[in-house]
């Protein structure tokens, strides 16, 4: 909604003539059009017009071609849909015709609108009769060549520059913004803009988002002034005109009015938009939808909490919502709807809509978007806008400030700041906010943290000497390993299996009986089935559940993944235990009916000989025993999962005895893409590389590195499969943050564990240990201390437990920055970590990241974020206590526990509790979320003696 003095007194419009298309909305088409007058037909003015989608163009060419006679079913989906277009247009065309009244009456001339007219059928030759369309006065763009750009395609175009790396540095977020509003500094500081030496200059970026917020409150409290509440305020639906610098609200189509109406077609004392029609009026009328909450097109990424408005609970608060939505991607450089949409998830589903907790977490996130400290630094010059923002997202509408009080109080900000004063000006009275210019301690602590940062040499960063103490020490003292015949394809005892709802599983699950063994009955191979059975099930409890058969042609048996004797660990991320089969189908059957996919939780039985009986021998001094292994992952708070792991073992083709145990997590960001890639690649890659270096540390630092290549090179096309998925009717964006131009990427911890007999005695078990890291994922070798410590544990301490902690590779790490710092001076394109709200980051794009190394894509590997990775290797004669204990996490445990807690906690699970390996790493998990991790946890644990 715009100023336009034309409006009120604009002629009656005598016939349209449609031209050129300019977008579809949520329910019809826009076009260009010329508008008659009625007063002298040789008037011709420039038009916008829209009018609700039919039913023939509801049904595409293509399906009419494969569907010539639809079911009696389609046809009435169509013409239910055509319906509901309509209705969408009565209830705008209902919408402007108030606001037009109200603003006649009250002299606000804010409205575009011209009326309706009915075309000439000349734009389409397939039109058999004239269409009724909704007739607005034209806005143009800056450039004068179309029409008026939305708030969301200037944005755009910011997102799109930075893609290409276009010459963008010198100009602020808004800089598309500020131009199509035809904003300069001038105009914001009262400057004198009589002299014409030379033109003013751009408004800046505070300038601009000044003019945006108070152009947007000023609309919604026009809009509210006729008791209407617009329910989509979203960028899309906000034009930029030039001529008046200020924002037009459009499409009202999701409105509705909360003053009954006393005459018209929608009948007495109902609300248009809201209440339903009866019965009568369904078939006459043909709106079969019409105005019923349920069905009303909103967009999900800026709705409110409530989604649904009721007439008695402050329903005009929704728009505040919304507004507050739309500012925040203006403020914080959400320039891309998939960054919007995770901003909204996280703040609405995870976080309950409290933006101090929001921003707490984002605080303390792998990578997040660029303007954080910009947006910042604007709120810091405008005490009061952080506590405004919060009273307008309150997820309660009727404690949510209204949208008269929000452009009040932020006039009032403006006008505190001596700078904007001018902008401030406003024909409304400006009164007294309900609340104090206070933003809270917690704000205020973090605008003090602006540019502070411990000093490099993060002090949780492990001492690197001991590390290479302790490698020096492992390949020079430990006995040499023997050589392994070649083993076979990697089988993993934890995994994770994501099943289509729509269909059966393909699974039968039972509890073990041992008055039935019929497992496999109808499969041909019965007998060598029902031995697998017995084997996997022979130690089980009671209560526990497993794969009895996998059902031919079922969704089991396309994944290939799953043998008879897997464990049902959980249904999601809910535990199945000793519950039994009944157990399995209640949490089978209690997923929520929006759920299109369940996710499934199943471990397996080892076939090391080492986990047969874990007393049945004693490891000589050179070699552990390997005493079990499990695996847990939890999405935790966040909306989407984006870690993957690995535990799998692999066995030699020639001698049983002869094994490895490759395990490992991967904490994926912007997506999963690059943590599941990396989970699926690496342990067959790992396979191939030692039926030809026999070389642990060789074989793994060569499987990392064709992991890593291999996920780039597939991510430099523009197929978009590295890109986080995105739903864009739901609003769901599967990843914590991310874009249409963000590949996602991942840090890595993993584990090899060589198993051979000893040259002496025959015995089987652990010799050596290789561990890869690359970013912030850790692994830990735990055990209880004793005077013959080994270096690493000396050095933290007299009662350390930790024997061996991988470093993190972080901007923080002076190792890291060196490395960064070298790669500059040898021409890369590298950045430098610096300093933002008390860390150290890596800034790549639009983007910063709190890691140094990961698996990214190529532009970024290309700005410093590599993927070279630490390789450690040592022998098990170095680590001499019993009941060792191998942890591999990602770093949303590490947010909440140090290695210390992590060890001993493991330690007290194991010899105190008796807890069993997968079962310590769910323990974990737990405790993590308990204790208030943001992030995703995954976690292996591998008991060695």
């Amino acid at each position: 909604m715009i100023p336009n003095d034309s409006a009120a007194t604009a002629p009656m419009i005598s016939n349209i003539h449609v031209g050129a298309h300019v977008g579809s909305g949520s329910y019809g088409t826009v076009h260009e059009c010329t508008v008659v007058t009625t007063d002298d037909e040789r008037i011709v003015q420039k038009g916008i017009c829209k009018r609700a989608w039919t039913e023939s163009e509801l049904i595409s060419p293509s399906q009419s071609q494969q569907q010539p006679t639809k079911k009696q079913g389609d046809a009435k989906l169509w013409k239910e849909r055509a319906k509901r277009c309509q209705s969408y247009f009565k209830v705008e065309q209902h919408c402007w015709n108030k606001l037009n009244m109200t603003n006649q009456r009250t002299n606000d001339k804010h409205t575009s609108y011209r009326g309706t007219s009915f075309d000439d059928g000349d734009h389409d030759p397939q039109q058999q009769e004239p269409m009724e369309w909704m007739v607005f006065d034209f806005i143009g763009n800056r450039a004068n060549d179309g029409p008026a750009l939305t708030l969301a395609q200037a944005m755009q175009k910011r997102s799109n520059g930075n893609k290409k790396q276009q010459n963008e540095e010198q100009q602020h977020p808004l800089h598309h913004v500020q131009h199509e509003l035809g904003l300069s500094s001038s105009m914001s500081n009262n400057n004198d803009q009589t002299s014409t030496s030379s033109p003013p200059a751009p408004a800046t970026f505070e300038d601009t988002l000044d003019v945006v917020i108070q152009s947007l409150l000023r609309i919604l409290v026009d809009v509210h002034e006729s008791n209407i509440v617009h329910r989509d305020v979203k960028p899309a639906n906000l034009l930029l005109n030039p001529l008046t610098n200020s924002l037009v609200l459009i499409d009202f189509g999701s409105a509705a009015d909360m003053d009954t109406i006393k005459t018209g077609m929608f009948g007495l004392g109902r609300r248009v938009g809201l209440d339903l029609t009866n019965n009568d009026a369904k078939d006459n009328n043909g709106f079969s939808s019409l105005f019923q909450e349920q069905v009303t097109a909103i967009s999900p990424i800026y709705a409110a909490p409530e989604l649904f408005v009721e007439w008695d609970k402050n329903p005009l608060e929704f728009d505040v919502f919304s507004a507050a939505l739309v500012i925040c991607q203006c403020l914080f450089r959400f320039l891309d709807e998939r960054t919007d949409a995770g901003f909204h998830q996280q703040l609405v589903s995870e976080e309950n809509c409290d933006l101090d907790a929001w921003l707490a977490r984002e605080l303390s996130s792998t990578i997040r978007p660029l303007g954080l400290e910009e947006g910042l630094e604007y709120l810091a010059s405008r005490p009061g806008l952080w506590q405004l923002l919060k009273h307008m997202f309150h997820p309660n509408p009727q404690r949510r400030i209204s949208s008269q009080e929000a452009y009040q109080t932020f006039s009032s900000i403006l006008l505190m700041n001596s700078d904007t004063a001018e902008s401030s000006s406003s024909s409304t009275t400006t009164a007294e906010p309900s609340f104090q210019f206070d933003d809270g301690s917690f704000f205020a602590s973090v605008l003090v943290s602006l540019d502070t940062c411990d000093l490099l040499n993060d002090p949780e960063v492990e001492d690197e000497a001991s590390q290479q103490t302790m490698t020096n020490e492992s390949s020079t003292n430990a006995p040499s390993f023997t050589r392994m015949p070649p083993i076979t394809l990697p089988r993993p005892l934890h995994f994770v299996a994501t099943f289509d709802r729509d269909e059966s599983l393909g699974l039968v699950l039972s509890e073990v009986d041992d008055g039935e063994d019929d497992a496999g009955a109808s499969a041909d191979n019965v007998e060598e089935i029902m031995e697998q059975w017995k084997w996997a099930t022979q130690n089980a409890k009671l209560g526990e559940v497993f794969i009895k058969e996998i059902v031919p042609g079922g969704q089991a048996e396309t994944m290939g993944i799953f043998d008879v004797g897997d464990r049902l660990r959980s249904v999601g991320e809910l535990p199945v235990g000793e519950g039994g089969f009944e157990r399995a189908v209640e949490l089978l059957g209690g997923q929520p009916q929006s759920a299109k996919t369940v996710v499934l939780h199943f471990d397996r039985k080892s076939r090391s000989a080492t986990t047969e009986d874990s007393d049945a021998f004693m490891c000589p001094p050179h070699l552990a025993k390997l005493v079990d292994q499990g695996a847990w992952s939890s999405k935790g708070r966040r909306k989407a999962q984006e870690d993957a792991f690995v535990l799998h073992e692999l066995h030699s083709k020639q001698n049983a005895d002869y094994a490895c145990l490759i395990a490992g997590v991967f904490d994926g960001h912007g997506g999963m893409a690059a943590s599941k890639t990396a989970s699926q690649l690496l342990p067959s890659l790992y396979v191939t590389e030692m039926s030809e270096s026999n070389d642990a540390p060789k074989a793994l630092a060569a499987a990392w590195d064709l992991t890593c290549h291999t996920y780039r090179n597939g991510c430099d096309g523009e197929n978009g499969e590295c890109i986080a998925d995105y739903d864009p009717i739901e609003g769901i964006l599967f990843a914590e943050t991310g874009s249409n131009d963000l590949i996602a990427g991942t840090t890595a911890a993993a584990a090899v564990l060589c198993l051979a007999p000893s040259n002496n005695d025959g015995i089987v078990g652990v010799e050596r240990v290789t561990i890869l890291n690359c970013g912030d994922s850790r692994t830990l070798l735990i055990g209880p201390s004793s005077d013959d410590d080994s270096a690493q544990q000396k050095s933290r301490g007299k009662k350390s437990v930790i024997y061996f902690a991988s470093r993190d590779h972080k901007p923080s790490d002076q190792l890291e920055a060196d490395r960064l710092e070298a790669g500059i001076k040898q021409g890369l394109d590298y950045s430098l970590p610096q300093c933002s709200l008390s860390r150290w980051w890596i800034t790549c794009g639009d983007y910063q990241y709190a890691v140094s190394r990961s698996l990214e894509g190529s532009f970024a590997t290309s700005k410093g974020l590599v993927s070279d990775p630490d390789i450690v290797s040592f022998s098990m004669s170095t680590t001499k206590s019993e009941e060792r204990i191998i942890a591999i996490a990602s770093d949303g445990l590490f947010d909440v526990l140090d290695n210390e807690s992590v060890g001993r906690e493991l330690l007290h699970m194991r010899q105190t509790m008796n807890l069993s390996a997968a079962d310590a790493a769910k323990n974990l998990c737990a405790m993590a979320l308990q204790k208030g991790t943001p992030d995703n946890v995954s976690v292996v644990v591998i008991y060695l003696d």
